[in-house]
């Protein structure tokens, strides 16, 4: 009756409606809409172009080929600075997009780094991802790899500031072979050692794997915007939440003010696909403290046209590495390495109010449980390839109610308005 930029977004992404509905059919609370690309695309791993030459190699599309490509950095003076073993092999991080696992072990099952580990057969039932032997292989070769000195020790731990530094620490030579996650952002909010580096596609696994999760629903944060009971006026507060969609509301949240953030483009700029762009922005992106602009935070209606792709490319500079082109550099490495690879993550659902106590204590306690046994199993402190180890790794999986959570999970799925592959 009220919502006007609240309808349009429901008219315009469909599904939304029925997304953020509870069991009993009512909406509680507005999400945020937010449609950027390499966010859907998140596992990404890049590598130094300049190692690959001097090894004489190209670009890895196997596990095999990489694994080579990684003994080649490791035992070869690479980055030409007359020191053969100060060179890191592969580096990963904490934060999100770039933790240690995920773009390895979708060369061997379906496996997302975010959200429950759960995946889906043929026949349309969950099936959890911890107790296969896929996954035993995929924990296997990053031991291996461990093991061999080919992964940076830190890599659990440190995060993105963390890991920007140690590919900075070469006095002005790269050190680093490979790096997950935001490689590219260092590149242009670091030095200039990381301008060596370029996206690397998923890699083909031993059984013709090769994938990278495609987070479909990641653009609907859900939750954002809720009014209390203790509201004396309701009719406002929903009205104010319905303005923050509205595209003078989303720009000005985002980037900030007109004139100083931002300003109309002007015939001739060009966005990404070299359509008219709508705007220019002036202020770059990075992570210094601002008072222009709420970045991520608070409700907007971000269309891809608002966050990326209405926004002039190209002629705002001509230096690929400027911070003003972080964002179009993100989205053309998923563009080329990514979206051909892309395999759909399972939805996330919503559990019946009757057993989300139940669910929630059962994922808590096997988060907790299969994170610790896989550090032990990279780091050797815990024998993957033992038959019996194994076993004894998925006892506690059961014990804890790795079953019981599956199946309240097919439950919920089963009915969820959100279907994977629809």
């Amino acid at each position: 009756e009220y919502g006007v930029y609240t309808k349009q977004l429901f008219t315009e992404q469909a599904g939304i409606d029925t997304m953020i509905r509870l069991d009993d059919g009512h909406i509680y609370a507005l999400p945020t809409y937010s449609d950027i690309i390499q966010c859907n695309y998140s596992s990404r791993m890049w590598i130094n172009d300049t190692f690959l030459e001097a090894l004489g190699m190209e670009k890895p599309t196997t596990l095999e080929e990489f694994y080579a490509y990684l003994v080649g950095v490791r035992d070869n003076d690479v980055n030409g600075n007359g020191i053969v073993d100060d060179e890191i092999p592969y580096v990963a991080m904490g934060n999100w997009g770039g933790d240690l696992y995920t773009f390895i072990m979708n060369s061997f099952i379906p496996y997302n780094g975010r959200y429950e580990k759960v995946d889906i057969d043929e026949n349309g039932t969950i099936y959890s991802v911890l107790n296969q032997d896929a996954f035993r292989e995929g924990l296997s070769f990053l031991h291996k790899l461990y093991e061999e000195g080919l992964i940076y020790e830190g890599s659990i731990s440190i995060d993105a500031t963390g890991a920007q530094a140690l590919g900075e620490s070469g006095n002005g030579y790269a050190v680093i072979g490979c790096i997950t996650g935001t490689g590219c952002s260092a590149g242009i909010t670091g030095s200039e050692v990381y301008h060596q580096y370029s996206a690397l596609a998923p890699l083909e696994g031993p059984d013709g794997l090769r994938q990278t999760p495609w987070y479909r629903y990641v653009n609907v944060r859900e939750g954002v915007w809720m009014i209390t009971s203790a509201c004396e006026d309701v009719q406002t507060a929903f009205e104010l939440g319905d303005f923050l969609y509205s595209y003078d509301s989303t720009m000005r949240l985002r980037h900030g003010e007109y004139g100083v953030s931002w300003i109309d483009a002007e015939k001739g700029q060009l966005t990404i696909d070299g359509r008219q762009a709508k705007f220019v922005k002036l202020i770059p992106y990075g992570n210094e403290v601002q008072n222009l602009h709420l970045d991520n935070d608070l409700m907007f209606y971000e269309t891809r046209g608002v966050y990326l792709d209405d926004e002039a490319f190209g002629l705002v500079t001509d230096d690929l590495w400027d911070s003003l082109n972080l964002q179009w550099f993100m989205s053309e490495a998923c563009k080329e390495y990514y979206i051909p690879y892309a395999r759909e993550v399972v939805p996330s659902v919503t559990i019946p109010r009757d057993l989300q106590d139940e669910f929630n204590v059962i994922s808590t306690d096997l988060t907790t449980y299969y994170e610790e046994w896989m550090g032990a199993f990279l780091v050797g402190e815990m024998d993957v390839d033992d038959d019996a180890t194994w076993e004894e790794y998925l006892m506690g999986l059961n014990d804890i109610g790795l079953e019981r959570y599956v199946e309240i999970y097919n439950e919920a799925y089963q009915v969820s308005p959100l279907q994977w592959g629809a």
